[in-house]
C-alpha cells in the first residue's frame, strides 16, 4: 500500500522547516543552511525529519520535527 502525504503533513513540513530557517544552524546560529526534509514511513508511524548541513561550521546533523500515526 502506497502512503501518500496529506495535506496536514506538507503543513507540518512547511512550519518546522520555518522554524529551522529562523533559528539556522543549532551550532553555530548561520541562517544560510543548506537541508533537506523528509518524511519516513515506518510500521504505524510517520516520520518528519530534516537533514541539515552548515557551510559554516560544517556541522551535518538530523533533526526529527514530529510523528504521527499513519491513521490520523
Amino acid at each position: 500500500m502506497e502512503i501518500l502525504p496529506d495535506i496536514e503533513d506538507i503543513r507540518l513540513l512547511e512550519n518546522h522547516t520555518y522554524d529551522t530557517l529562523k533559528t539556522g544552524c543549532k551550532e553555530c546560529g548561520f541562517k544560510q543552511i543548506i537541508f533537506q526534509a523528509a518524511i519516513s514511513v515506518e510500521r504505524e508511524n510517520k516520520v518528519f525529519f530534516l537533514s541539515v548541513e552548515c557551510p559554516a561550521c560544517d556541522a551535518e546533523y538530523k533533526e526529527i520535527m514530529a510523528m504521527r500515526d499513519i491513521n490520523d
